[in-house]
């Protein structure tokens, strides 16, 4: 209970900022109605700042109004009205900071809350289950309607987040509030209909689970639209391997709204705007990997020059390891959009051209016996047996025969098939 209170008394000084005014700041009462509301709330009035704000929000578009009516209302512990004014700020200006701490403020308190209400529930339930004695039944009725609670509470968090416009900030708190929405999606599937492993995917209906369903696609949108936006600001910046890791977060958060046939987990809500993000950072995280590439083959040339041979080396790994990070990308490219099979996708022709920058800017790599084997298999796949024939060539050389073998056996079989 001790760090409960703790909780509140901190929630409602910063909803306040109370500042008990001392000799030296005493001042006179201002005239004008918001800067009266504001005097008011300074000084721990928050009555009086409601009876001259209720005027003011009368057709107002100033969302500092908004904001100084859900102090005011925070501050005599009327949260719901609280909630429902910082709200409206927000509406009205998306990025104020102020207001959306504030709200967060009020949501987590709510939470520590009521979380401390479940683990008590939970406490009785194990007594009354073991000695026999009480009301079991009223027990599970109330921490039922504990758990709709909570999960109203993270709907409403979500809520706050996609109202909220600040993309830093967003993508800081986007982890959290996920990882909360996903568990009561599964608790609720779990308390309802038993475990998930039991239950297809497309056949759980009930509204709540829906709701949370659409606001955790709703809210890992827009953590995709920020973290495209804040890419681009590092690209502006010439931050190049920064502005890689968020598109590939990106493009990782994009892959949950499509259907995974190995899950029994229902994947997001897909729609059109996630269908065009998901294609466009695709193809920005290629022309990005292939900037990187030709900025890591340039550094290299000047440590040659340099015979800087450590950063030779760094610079040659960065550009194998970014040249198969785009190959990759590619590939997944094919499969969700092309909807080629996965075991067709290896050999697709759109490979060569990449295996073959690859191998001429890493013509040494440690690896191009295997890169010579695909690109054999895309020849192939081609019906170009004699090229396909030359790099699987190659490739015995560094995989040995037990790799390559059967390959150049059917090659040698096409080209004669063929006549050549």
């Amino acid at each position: 209970m001790k760090h409960i209170i703790i909780v509140l008394c901190a929630l409602l000084c910063s909803c306040q900022m109370i500042q008990r005014p001392t000799k030296a700041k005493i001042r006179a009462i201002p005239t004008d109605p918001l800067q009266k509301s504001i005097y008011y709330i300074e000084n721990n009035e928050a009555e009086k700042a409601l009876q001259e704000l209720e005027p003011l929000l009368v057709n107002n578009e100033n969302p500092e109004i908004y904001y100084l009516t859900a102090r005011s209302y925070a501050a005599i512990a009327e949260l719901d009205n609280a909630i429902i004014y910082y709200q409206k700020c927000l509406q009205l200006q998306s990025d104020y900071h102020p207001a959306y701490n504030l709200l967060k403020e009020i949501h987590r308190y709510r939470q520590i809350t009521l979380q401390r209400q479940i683990d008590n529930l939970k406490e009785q339930q194990v007594t009354f289950s073991s000695s026999g004695r009480g009301d079991i039944n009223a027990v599970m009725r109330e921490l039922n309607q504990s758990y709709n609670r909570q999960t109203q509470i993270y709907l409403a968090q979500g809520t706050a987040f996609l109202l909220y416009n600040n993309p830093p900030s967003n993508i800081a708190d986007f982890a959290e509030l996920e990882a909360q929405l996903r568990d009561v999606q599964d608790f609720i599937r779990e308390r309802k209909q038993g475990y998930v492993s039991s239950l297809k995917k497309q056949s759980f209906t009930d509204p709540l689970y829906l709701k949370v369903l659409n606001m955790r696609s709703d809210v890992t949108k827009k953590h995709i639209q920020n973290l495209v936006t804040q890419s681009r600001l590092e690209l502006e910046q010439n931050n190049i391997a920064n502005a890689i890791d968020l598109l590939r977060e990106a493009n990782t958060q994009t892959s949950r709204f499509y259907e995974d046939k190995d899950s029994n987990i229902q994947s997001l809500v897909k729609d059109d705007q996630i269908e065009s993000l998901s294609r466009d950072i695709a193809k920005q995280l290629i022309n990005t990997y292939n900037k990187s590439i030709d900025v890591y083959v340039a550094n290299r040339s000047k440590y040659e020059a340099l015979q800087q041979w450590q950063d030779i080396a760094d610079q040659n790994r960065k550009i194998e390891e970014n040249m198969e990070n785009l190959i990759q990308t590619q590939v997944v490219q094919l499969m969700r959009f092309e909807k080629v099979s996965p075991e067709k996708v290896q050999r697709h022709p759109s490979l060569i051209p990449l295996y073959q920058k690859l191998l001429k800017a890493l013509p040494d790599s440690d690896k191009k016996g295997e890169y010579h084997l695909q690109l054999a298999k895309c020849f192939a796949e081609q019906k170009n047996y004699e090229i396909a024939l030359k790099h699987a060539a190659i490739a015995k050389k560094d995989l040995g025969s037990y790799r390559v073998d059967d390959l150049i056996e059917k090659l040698v079989e096409q080209i004669k098939r063929s006549g050549k």
